[in-house]
């Protein structure tokens, strides 16, 4: 393992002070457990034997030095150097640096061992806090958090201990409220972090992880302890464990799309509300950075809160939670509304399966949803759009109590509210319904309610006479004087349709 000169100081401190002199401070060296006589590699750490460092600097016993240049003084530029302020015993040297490389190699061979997935990053944050003695958490840039370990609630500035189980809805909302975590997107290298309730939780370290090309972190590993004096080989082990998470999280599907290639599709989605929304022909290029198609399956989800005004950064955190839990999805906030739209055919899984898992995530937070109908083109996504909306509109009057509204449940009331847009309900019926209502009242008679039930049962004369309660003889008298006042063959399929669409209407009006 390769340590930086820095790391290797702090571990000879106990023995006294040291100075690294030369050029090339930053090096990363490395430490030989033997050194046989031969000349070191450039880059080494070395405990020299006296007659060894005396053609370096002479007069001077036992003391370490950094090499980047083998010893035998060849070159004339001065090798960099750690040089104590007074003689070292080279055993007590050699026994710290041997304690230092015994427990990072230590814990970097358990790393090892852990499995190329989420679940071996869990276990490696877990391993690290066993051995670095605190709380790490591996933050996505969803305000997620994909890998956790104990005190998370301390490590997100909480103040106060959180169990290893998922953090609560409102610890990460109170996480995705703290303008420190997103402050800074590009920051490379090991960071501080001012924690929301520094008073209480103190500071944390963190380290953001880039995809190649990318200028914005993807993922943030971060690390807290008391007490937050954090020591040069706690930032070493912070960068170690990022570079191997990265390994894995960067090649991984949750991961696998850089964010920055959705935008071109959310710019889509964000202007499909609008009446003067023209498809244009980079859709297809949009579509392709995601691996998308036009002539994939869609379907089209619109979320509103039930709150009645919600923070914006809310919001944007509940749009990214509900891009994990719907998979194949891509959305956009407007306004107070979130859009979403899924890819079923990339989804892997059916709407029957999604619904209680969305039925939960709506009730824990306060959101209602329209759901479209599945569609099989990309251009017909503004349709989809209005479908998920109308189902919205539809199902909070018709039943409030539900979360979510899926538009085939509200076809029939869509197309009845549209067929009476422009002209009045009662004037869209059958005119032979409106006899019958009208010879109903004067005569004491019930032709319509007959009728109607006649259609509601799908023009079974069995299943009607038993839900009037009538003898069928009866229904079947009742009917015929239907027919001697109207002339309706209720044997036609158009009318059939055109009776259960009138008696629909009256409903609706009634309703209303």
């Amino acid at each position: 393992m390769k340590l930086p000169a820095d790391v290797i100081i702090e571990a000879l401190s106990p023995l006294g002070e040291w100075t690294l002199r030369g050029e090339d401070a930053a090096s990363v060296y490395a430490y030989p457990r033997q050194f046989d006589g031969s000349e070191p590699s450039s880059g080494c750490v070395i405990v020299p034997a006296a007659e060894a460092f005396s053609a370096l600097r002479p007069g001077r016993r036992g003391v370490l030095a950094v090499c980047v240049f083998p010893l035998d003084g060849a070159r004339d530029t001065p090798s960099p150097a750690l040089y104590p302020a007074r003689a070292q015993d080279a055993g007590a040297v050699t026994a710290c640096l041997t304690a230092l490389y015994d427990r990072l190699e230590d814990w970097d061979e358990q790393l090892d061992g852990c499995s190329f997935d989420m679940d071996g990053v869990q276990r490696m944050l877990e391993i690290s806090s066993e051995r670095m003695g605190g709380s790490f958490g591996l933050i996505d840039e969803s305000y997620n958090l994909p890998a956790y370990t104990r005190d998370m609630g301390v490590l997100l500035g909480l103040g106060r201990a959180v169990s290893t189980s998922r953090p609560d809805d409102a610890s990460i909302a109170g996480l995705a409220d703290d303008p420190q975590i997103t402050a800074v997107r590009s920051a490379r290298g090991v960071q501080l972090y001012e924690n929301a309730s520094a008073g209480e939780g103190g500071i944390s370290l963190y380290r953001n992880m880039f995809r190649p090309g990318e200028s914005a972190y993807y993922n943030r590993l971060l690390y807290f302890r008391h007490p937050d004096r954090y020591t040069a080989a706690d930032r070493f082990m912070l960068e170690h464990l990022a570079r191997r998470i990265e390994r894995i999280t960067e090649h991984l599907p949750t991961f696998s799309v850089p964010v920055s290639q959705y935008e071109a599709l959310k710019q889509h989605i964000r202007r499909m509300p609008y009446p003067e929304y023209r498809e244009t022909a980079d859709v297809s290029a949009a579509l392709a950075l995601i691996g998308w198609q036009r002539e994939d399956s869609f379907r089209f989800f619109i979320f509103r809160s039930l709150y009645s005004q919600r923070d914006a950064g809310i919001t944007d955190y509940i749009l990214r939670r509900l891009e994990r839990l719907i998979p194949g999805s891509c959305g956009t906030v407007d306004g107070e509304r979130i859009l979403l739209v899924q890819n079923t055919r990339r989804a892997g899984g059916s709407l029957g399966e999604l619904r209680p898992v969305l039925a939960e995530f709506l009730r824990e937070n306060m959101y209602k949803a329209g759901v479209s109908d599945e569609i099989f083109s990309f251009s017909r996504l503004r349709g989809a759009y209005r479908q998920a909306a109308a189902a919205m509109a539809l199902g909070e009057e018709r039943d409030p109590m539900f979360w979510y509204y899926l538009f085939e449940n509200y076809l029939s009331d869509y197309l009845i509210r549209k067929a009476s847009e422009d002209i009045p309900p009662a004037m869209l019926t059958l005119p032979a319904v409106a006899l019958l209502l009208r010879h109903d009242e004067t005569h004491g008679t019930h032709f319509a309610e007959t009728l109607r039930v006649f259609s509601a049962e799908n023009f079974n004369a069995t299943h009607a006479a038993r839900r009037l309660y009538i003898h069928r003889t009866s229904f079947q008298d009742r009917m015929e004087r239907i027919r001697a006042l109207t002339g309706l063959d209720p044997e036609d399929e158009e009318t059939r349709f055109l009776l259960q669409f009138s008696f629909r209407l009256l409903e609706s009006r009634r309703g209303g």
